[in-house]
């Protein structure tokens, strides 16, 4: 949208220049929830907002690095596909730093492991069991596994495994070894956490693939947006209230306890205190008051000289030649109508 593009630019070039990322990235999507009509709004049934805005989100330990407001399919791809044109698009300023991205199942697949791989990104994410260049596993094996075993699969640097929990879980990852073993805290039946077994790269998705859901929950708690008929003002919303969300990121950083609530309240005199303190609330649809009227500073005073009037020349109807002139603008300007128009 014309509205907002400007302002998604800037904040992007912003948010990287403030933080630096650690060594996890995490990419998936954000929801801004809008009901009205719009050319990009999409409908996911099992989202809570099922009419949103979707936004891509690449963001580091809960700070959001870059986003991309997805706008509908692209038109010039390259043979990878749509998805994988996306991530190394999201992730072009971290090639090479020997990052670990966390993706979930919608990304992840074996063709952009190696695309990542070549361009010094390890991969770790949740994959579905029938996409391009996985893996053969028999069903009758994944069904005989009990909670907290698993079955792996490794090909070069790359690794699927297939853990049990309460369903199979199949992750897709090359940055650990898959000869590492870990432990998860569940709930069992009987609501009490149990530690269950897993590979260390499933325990690594849990704890750090939820970066853009924290980013999305803190946006949640506190809305700031309003409703709006037309497009962009939700769009506007959702990026000023990132802009205080990473701020309270940054901010948080070194606190005992921190609360979101406590540093909008700080953020909010903060801003108060950047006013002018002259100045006094109005009401919207007041009546002007009687001291701003143009006749304080703008009055007609009689001179020698007469010249075009400025308003007829603007009309570029028949001009007429004046010797009033306007005592603060110093122009040429008829009584009445015109002075009238003029200042208005």
């Amino acid at each position: 949208m014309p509205h907002v593009r400007s302002l998604a630019a800037k904040l992007n070039a912003s948010f990287a220049a403030h933080a630096a990322p650690s060594q996890h990235l995490t990419l998936d999507e954000a929801m801004v929830a809008y009901k009205s009509r719009s050319p990009i709004k999409q409908y996911i049934p099992s989202k809570p907002h099922k009419w949103s805005y979707k936004i891509w989100c690449l963001a580091s330990d809960d700070y959001l690095l870059h986003f991309e407001i997805y706008a509908g399919k692209e038109g010039a791809l390259s043979d990878a596909g749509a998805t994988v044109d996306t991530v190394l698009r999201m992730t072009a300023a971290y090639q090479q730093q020997q990052h670990i991205l966390y993706t979930d199942s919608w990304f992840t697949s074996p063709a952009l492991q190696r695309a990542l791989e070549q361009r010094g990104i390890r991969l770790c994410g949740a994959v579905r069991s029938n996409r391009k260049g996985m893996p053969d596993i028999p069903a009758e094996d994944i069904r005989a596994l009990d909670r907290g075993e698993w079955i792996q699969r490794q090909k070069g640097d790359a690794t699927v495994a297939v853990w049990r929990d309460q369903r199979a879980m199949w992750l897709l990852y090359n940055h650990c070894s898959p000869s590492e073993a870990a432990s998860l805290d569940r709930w069992n039946d009987r609501g009490r956490k149990v530690s269950v077994g897993c590979p260390r790269a499933i325990r690594d998705y849990f704890y750090r693939a939820r970066s853009v859901d924290v980013l999305s929950q803190l946006h949640y708690a506190y809305l700031i947006g309003r409703k709006a008929r037309r497009a962009w003002p939700r769009l506007a919303w959702w990026l000023l209230d990132m802009c205080v969300v990473n701020a309270f990121q940054l901010w948080s950083k070194g606190q005992p306890h921190p609360g979101q609530l406590r540093f909008r309240e700080e953020l909010m005199y903060e801003l108060l205190k950047q006013m002018p303190t002259d100045q006094k609330p109005t009401r919207a649809g007041a009546r002007p008051n009687p001291a701003d009227a143009p006749a304080k500073d703008h009055y007609s005073l009689l001179t020698s000289v007469d010249r075009d009037c400025v308003q007829c020349s603007k009309r570029g109807a028949t001009r007429k030649r004046t010797n009033f002139i306007c005592a603060a603008c110093q122009v040429h300007v008829c009584c009445g109508e015109c002075f009238s128009l003029w200042h208005a």
